[in-house]
């Protein structure tokens, strides 16, 4: 065990990339950098990073921002991905690198603030396009969350910041489908812990979205100087949001990309 590193975080992050099935329909894009922050809660990484792992399409850098204070420098490790594509092989596939790093982020104010502090101390190259963020206790539904949210991406690209649909640790109830601005305030909408019926999958443009499993471009990100952690994490997406729509930048909600959102700190 390397003394610079939160054991905890290790042993999960071990753990996660040995259950990773062995398969050769997931692919990897490279551009993407995923962050997980993580505080002193460690009860649900192990499936938050499980979850990430079994994705269709996976993130070609995850970094594990810690804001324990316990990961004194930054530890790597990596893994291959050989994506074999549907049909006849006309050529033999060339392996794909999944880079994982444990990177400090230790005095974060918030979730936003943690992202930042693990994008400056992450090693990312210029092709990194954009970030997806999750907390340790948000974890992707299903397998197919990313490749939704870059499908929706592709098919909107003046989008500045695209969410997902919010649920329970379970994925059957709702926690919220997007944001909307009215009378002074924002609403969602949706009544908290409703069944989820797809009632609301028809929803596209909105005003704010949940950062937590949020895909933001980073040439957004940059534009807009980050995420203001002065809000706090409850907050700042609104803010962040709120930030885009003026820059004349779409925010979209994603509701076939779910998050299965624990909301530990929040309850």
């Amino acid at each position: 065990m390397n003394p610079t590193a939160n054991s905890d975080i290790h042993e999960a992050v071990v753990d996660a990339i040995s259950a990773r099935p062995y398969t050769h329909r997931q692919d990897v894009d490279a551009g993407i950098v995923a962050v997980v922050t993580v505080e002193a809660d460690m009860r649900f990484l192990n499936a938050t990073l499980r979850s990430l792992l079994t994705q269709s399409v996976l993130p070609g850098v995850i970094v594990i921002a810690d804001a324990t204070g316990l990961t004194t420098r930054s530890v790597q490790t990596s893994f291959e991905v050989i994506h074999s594509p549907a049909g006849p092989a006309m050529e033999v596939p060339q392996a794909k690198q999944v880079s994982v790093q444990v990177v400090r982020a230790k005095g974060a104010r918030s979730f936003g603030d943690a992202v930042s502090k693990a994008l400056a101390a992450a090693d990312l190259d210029s092709s990194t396009r954009a970030v997806w963020m999750l907390h340790d206790d948000s974890r992707p539904s299903d397998n197919w969350c990313l490749e939704r949210l870059l499908e929706a991406w592709r098919n909107a690209s003046g989008a500045g910041i695209l969410g997902c649909k919010q649920c329970d640790w379970g994925g059957t109830q709702l926690h919220d489908v997007g944001m909307y601005a009215g009378n002074h305030a924002v609403h969602s909408l949706v009544v908290d812990g409703e069944p989820d019926q797809e009632q609301y999958d028809g929803r596209q443009d909105v005003f704010a979205v949940s950062l937590a499993g949020a895909l933001v471009p980073l040439s957004q990100l940059r534009r807009l100087k980050g995420i203001n952690h002065w809000f706090t994490t409850y907050s700042e997406s609104v803010d962040f949001c709120r930030r885009v729509c003026l820059s004349g930048r779409r925010v979209v909600i994603v509701p076939q990309a779910e998050i299965a959102h624990r909301r530990a700190r929040y309850e």
